[in-house]
């Protein structure tokens, strides 16, 4: 059976992620237990249907994190069944993962734009050029936001400004000194127009 604090149960996320509820989690463990079913009032359960929570007046815990167990519960359906505990992703109805539908999900997480692939692989340009636009473009350069999301330590500052956290966009567009060159560079191209404030943002324009 799913462990109430431990388990993502009925799609939700794991209350143990929660930094509020330490001291309510060790009491009800030892008041209770730790399966959700050791909170449910096991007389009114008969095969799969609904039951009710415990109360949690009886335990011994200060009123405003009562409150707050209550509150917890009361975002929960009790429902206990006597079958075995199974895995289910709940992206689908089937309770199954299909690549399909995963995707989908990420696809509507953000505003999508196309990659500008014709651009960056048409032969006047250099190949290691086209490489260095591809991951750019798939924010696969290692600069020191994304080594901070690998795991490794900083500090992770601009090489250059110093002054804010090395990333794609500052890096190549945001800071102080690469302005001055793009600057350098646009005015004898005769171009006038401001720079966009993204790599991706720049490609597709």
């Amino acid at each position: 059976m799913a462990n109430f604090w431990t388990s993502s149960w009925e799609g939700r996320p794991v209350l143990l992620d929660r930094q509020d509820i330490e001291n309510i989690k060790q009491v009800t463990r030892i008041q209770w237990g730790e399966k959700v079913g050791d909170f449910l009032l096991k007389s009114k359960v008969q095969g799969v249907g609904m039951c009710e929570w415990k109360d949690v007046e009886n335990l011994p815990l200060p009123t405003n994190q009562k409150e707050m167990l209550k509150a917890i519960m009361q975002e929960y359906t009790p429902m206990l069944s006597a079958k075995e505990d199974t895995m289910r992703w709940c992206g689908s109805k089937s309770g199954q993962y299909l690549v399909k539908i995963g995707y989908c999900i990420l696809d509507k997480m953000e505003e999508r734009k196309e990659c500008p692939t014709k651009l960056m692989w048409s032969s006047p340009i250099l190949p290691k050029v086209g490489v260095f636009t591809w991951l750019a473009l798939k924010k696969r350069i290692l600069t020191g936001e994304r080594m901070r999301k690998l795991g490794f330590l900083g500090p992770f500052r601009c090489i250059m400004c110093k002054k804010v956290e090395e990333s794609l966009d500052h890096l190549l567009l945001q800071c102080e000194e690469v302005k001055t060159v793009w600057s350098f560079l646009l005015g004898k191209l005769g171009w006038m127009a401001p720079l966009p404030n993204t790599v991706l943002d720049l490609f597709s324009s």
